[in-house]
C-alpha cells in the first residue's frame, strides 16, 4: 500500500501510524534529513530516494 499525504499533514500522520516500523520516503536536502530525524523518533524508517538523476540539472 502507498499513501501520500500534503505537507500539513506530516505531524498528524506521525502521531497516527507511530510505531508500526512504515517506511518513509525522503529527500537529501536539508527538509529531509530534519524530517528524517524527528520520524525515526516516533518508530518510522526513512528510505531515501534517488537524487542522482538530477545532480547535472543543478550546476
Amino acid at each position: 500500500m502507498i499513501l501520500s499525504f500534503w505537507h500539513t499533514c506530516i505531524f498528524p500522520a506521525i502521531y497516527v501510524w507511530r510505531n508500526l516500523q512504515i517506511r518513509v520516503m525522503s529527500s537529501d536536502s536539508f527538509d529531509g534529513e530534519w524530517t528524517g530525524r524527528i520520524i525515526r523518533k516516533f518508530g518510522f524508517v526513512k528510505v531515501r530516494g534517488s537524487s542522482s538523476l538530477h545532480r547535472g540539472l543543478h550546476h
